[in-house]
């Protein structure tokens, strides 16, 4: 796995989809003439893209094989060309528990791909005149809901769709399914809004509480339900009959069963992945579930092979650029993501939620569209296998040539001048999530060369500010910038961290704390009831640290507690804090007065500085806790 790649927290996994691993480039003998690891000129390729013998060799390397290993239960397959299927095939069990087959009809969720279709319904709502242009303001067309403040009135009906809105990214609660009411009131859009954190329209972060607004805005204006939006306009259109945007907390009868299962811990039986964000107001960001047959479908329509449907003003208003960090990195549209594959435009989402990983990508100077998903493999979330980039890629290397990373330029930016820690904005900052963000840092260095070293690994300068990572495997370069104090990437930034404002000594102070307040247990085995308030605060830290901290420093998978809004790990923290405050107080006031009256012996002045010692970590500990939302 590249070290450049941002490593996130379970609950923000739907934009992990939209990054790889290490890929071998392969080059087998007796392809296509598209395969010969040359650029395709414009116009679209001649069919057949790749040769038989080569589809079927990467259909077993990267689809087969991981099921066969274990590392996913079932995938799906669509592949088109020139407005033909080249493929559109399922692999795998539809539920491994019960060793059921797949079946062509059989779902698939699609994950964070369902936003392209948030993208859609916004192009949509303008071609009809219901919505003026997908830059007019968010709160000028909800009649339900509006944002607060001054950045609220600013957020735009794009930033929405392309995460430049300023939203927080928490994941909690997102699938509670507890909505009862559809479309979703005021109050409960209220409740579950994250709050703006930052400017709106000024950096692009990856939220996933955009689309569901998308949605508050289309059913405002149209009148319909989002979910009826939808497949009025797009899937019963497309022909789509496989697919379904549903509020069923199940998935329903035809949604693929995602199996879990490590072939490394064959003791651990296979269970299946809960079905996740099924939520009528969440559902937007992720819930879309589909065939392959559907989804060749889908990348026809959106190459522009079903005018009569997705009408070019609606896919030039799609991919038009609504947000950008950085000159030369991507640039985001309404739901899909812009980046260069050599002198290709290619635009492209990816996704996960539970059970699913998806990716999909078109080229259409190419006319050429892949979509691939897995279900299952050995956690929810990831697997050793079922890499949905490293497959895409390797077809996109065959039939459009490696990508030739840009020639570097003589430095311009001094890496010293950058140096230090830098805390990522893709996180949680408002709900007691933040734990887990933490440990978001990536650092820069100046190597020896005198080169830009991120994370440790060497970056070349390709245009002022902007950064390549030194990659020869035929996949895009990860490419960064850094200015004004930021690290930028295409989908968050970071921010230069030093000082007490470096998320780390949040973690060492609490660790500090945690220690030193715990010794407060033994002060059972001492006389006098005031003993008992380092008591109380000893083993309040320990169960809010075992609870806790424990789970964010062992790197834990809580991704289902969050999902379903499990409060018993922040309830006890926030019992646990309040009780170790009443402690802490209780302590530093026994060992305090202890000392004033005058201790009659060394054991009795120890003991006594001991109680005010774990009084005041307790207090510290109790100091942290509020500082990362637990109490």
């Amino acid at each position: 796995m590249s070290t450049r790649r941002l490593m996130l927290p379970t609950f923000l996994v739907f934009v992990a989809g939209f990054l790889g691993s290490t890929l071998a480039q392969s080059e087998p003998d007796g392809a296509s003439p598209l395969a010969s690891g040359e650029a395709l000129d414009a116009p679209a390729p001649a069919a057949p893209i790749v040769s038989d013998e080569w589809l079927e060799a990467w259909l077993q390397r990267n689809i087969l094989d991981p099921i066969e290993m274990g590392h996913a239960t079932a995938a799906s397959v669509a592949i088109v060309a020139n407005g033909e299927v080249v493929l559109a095939e399922q692999y795998g069990a539809f539920d491994p528990m019960q060793d059921i087959p797949i079946e062509p009809h059989h779902q698939f969720m699609i994950a964070s791909v369902s936003k392209s279709f948030s993208g859609l319904a916004i192009a949509r709502l303008v071609e009809d005149g219901l919505l003026p242009s997908p830059t007019a303001k968010a709160n000028d067309y909800m009649t339900r809901y509006q944002l607060e403040g001054d950045w609220g009135a600013k957020v735009t009906v794009a930033d929405l769709s392309a995460h430049s809105a300023g939203l927080d990214s928490p994941g909690f609660g997102s699938a509670v399914g507890d909505q009862e009411i559809i479309p979703a009131t005021p109050d409960y859009i209220r409740k579950k809004m994250p709050g703006i954190v930052r400017e709106p329209g000024k950096f692009v972060t990856y939220a996933n509480y955009g689309p569901p607004l998308v949605g508050v805005v289309a059913e405002d204006l149209s009148g319909l339900r989002y979910d009826e939006y939808l497949h009025e306009h797009v899937l019963r259109p497309l022909g789509m009959a496989d697919s379904a945007f549903e509020y069923d907390p199940t998935g329903g009868p035809t949604l693929v069963r995602a199996g879990v299962y490590d072939p490394e811990t064959p003791d651990v039986p296979m269970y299946r992945a809960t079905v996740t964000v099924n939520d009528p107001f969440v559902a937007a960001a992720g819930s879309i579930q589909a065939s392959a047959r559907d989804m060749a479908k889908y990348l026809n329509g959106l190459l522009g092979h079903r005018p009569d449907v997705l009408t070019p003003e609606m896919l030039a208003i799609q991919r038009d650029s609504y947000a950008n960090n950085y000159s030369g990195l991507a640039k985001v549209g309404l739901g899909l993501l812009n980046e260069q594959w050599n002198d290709y435009e290619t635009w492209q989402h990816g996704g996960i939620i539970s059970g699913f990983r998806s990716q999909l990508f078109i080229v259409p100077e190419a006319d050429l569209g892949v979509f691939v998903v897995f279900a299952g493999g050995t956690s929810p979330f990831f697997g050793k296998g079922g890499d949905t980039g490293q497959t895409v890629h390797e077809l996109m290397i065959e039939v459009l040539g490696p990508v030739v990373p840009k020639p570097p330029i003589e430095p311009v930016t001094d890496p010293a001048e950058f140096e230090g820690r830098y805390w990522f904005s893709l996180r949680a900052h408002q709900t007691p999530e933040a734990i887990w963000g933490l440990e978001r840092i990536w650092t820069i260095e100046k190597g020896e060369n005198g080169e830009m070293l991120i994370n440790g690994t060497p970056n070349d300068e390709i245009a002022p500010g902007l950064f390549q990572e030194r990659r020869d495997d035929g996949r895009p370069p990860y490419l960064m910038a850094v200015a004004d104090d930021k690290i930028l990437t295409r989908l968050s930034y970071a921010e230069r961290v030093s000082g007490l404002g470096d998320p780390r000594w949040i973690t060492i102070f609490g660790l500090t704390f945690a220690a030193v307040a715990v010794t407060g247990l033994i002060a059972i085995f001492g006389t006098g009831l005031w003993r008992f308030g380092a008591v109380l605060a000893g083993l309040a830290v320990a169960v809010v640290f075992v609870t806790n901290f424990l789970p964010a420093l062992q790197g834990r998978d809580l991704s289902y507690e969050l999902f379903r809004g499990e409060t018993w790990r922040f309830d006890i923290a926030a019992t646990g804090g309040w009780l170790t405050l009443a402690g802490g107080l209780a302590a530093l006031y026994a060992g305090g007065a202890r000392l004033v009256a005058g201790a009659d012996s060394s054991l009795s002045k120890l003991a006594a500085s001991h109680r005010i010692l774990v009084g005041i970590a307790a207090i510290g500990f109790f100091f942290v806790l509020k500082a990362i939302y637990l109490v």
